[in-house]
């Protein structure tokens, strides 16, 4: 396998929500060594893996509504790339705030 790297940027709006609340996930993604395959968000204290849309830009994007059962915590959210042999790069993490 060739080596697959990337740098992503990633934005949560609004950046707490409530259930039923939509949320929107923004990737940027830059410094590309090799060819994305998927962008991933994965919320593993819910069990939670979603692939990002390609904007055309760089950019990928996830519109979410939060879940109705979901529970009021802080949850690590990771973003990261695939690459079309399987590899995938280091995560961006970030905190969600669920009321």
């Amino acid at each position: 396998m060739a080596d697959f790297s990337c740098n992503i940027n990633a934005t949560i709006e609004p950046p707490s929500a409530k259930p039923g609340d939509t949320i929107r996930i923004k990737a940027d993604v830059s410094d590309v060594q090799g060819e994305i395959r998927h962008v991933i968000l994965s919320v593993p204290q819910y069990g939670m893996v979603e692939t990002l849309k390609p904007q055309g830009d760089g950019s990928y994007s996830l519109s979410y509504t939060i879940p109705w059962e979901a529970p009021s915590t802080t949850y690590d959210l990771r973003l990261y790339a695939t690459s079309t042999e399987g590899e995938r790069s280091e995560p961006e993490r970030l905190n969600f705030t669920v009321m």
